[in-house]
């Protein structure tokens, strides 16, 4: 819980007000699982609660995190540590890398249920610029795509704009999630990442084809 009628900034205190929220109150859930043998870490719940507004969690699933893993992680943390200020550590970077290859994703989300948050920021935005909540609806909608392509991202625009566009019609819930058919290394996901530096486009692209990734909403 916590108490916000001691905030006395005008800006803050507007909207604060605006949204109703004097106190908030909410909670924390998490649940998971870590198998030594194999080192599949798997955190299928984690999730933070505002009550009156939302629900953000997210999970992942990866395997290699074994006691071993953590102890070389350990030793080259230590070698980067005592590494003499501005002499290279390229060859602890190169030791951090090969033991990236030990990990790999299984999958992961990223999830929001609405519980009016969403609303009161739409309502909020258009009192402000003196319009109805579809006027500011309708522009977020129309200027997704020229945002994406701004980021030089065309190619996700017809995988992202769909689901949000559902989401700010009716906000329930909006997901992002990563299943790849197969367990992907953390190293052939940096890899992809760093191949195509001029290219985000092409970089995002490849990343999300590599694990699968699909953005759903108000979905149960």
């Amino acid at each position: 819980t916590t108490d916000l009628s001691g905030i006395t900034d005008p800006q803050a205190r507007a909207v604060i007000d605006a949204f109703g929220y004097q106190t908030l109150n909410g909670s924390y859930r998490s649940a998971g699982s870590w198998n030594l043998a194999d080192g599949r870490l798997n955190v299928a719940q984690n999730a933070i609660t505002v009550d009156n507004a939302g629900t953000f969690s997210f999970t992942f699933d990866f395997s290699g995190y074994t006691l071993e893993f953590i102890r070389q992680l350990q030793e080259i943390q230590q070698k980067m540590a005592a590494q003499p200020e501005g002499e290279s550590s390229s060859a602890a970077e190169m030791e951090m890398l090969s033991l990236a290859q030990q990990l790999s994703l299984i999958g992961a989300t990223m999830r929001f249920d609405d519980d009016s948050l969403t609303g009161k920021i739409l309502d909020f935005v258009a009192r402000q610029q003196g319009q109805k909540r579809q006027d500011i609806v309708n522009l977020a909608k129309a200027g997704l795509p020229f945002a994406l392509m701004q980021m030089q991202l065309p190619e996700l625009a017809t995988a992202i704009a769909p689901a949000i566009n559902t989401f700010l019609d009716d906000p329930k819930s909006i997901e992002i999630k990563a299943a790849p058919a197969q367990p992907v290394p953390f190293t052939l996901i940096a890899g992809a990442a760093m191949a195509n530096p001029n290219h985000p486009g092409a970089t995002a692209k490849a990343i999300w084809n590599m694990l699968g990734v699909t953005v759903t909403a108000n979905q149960p």
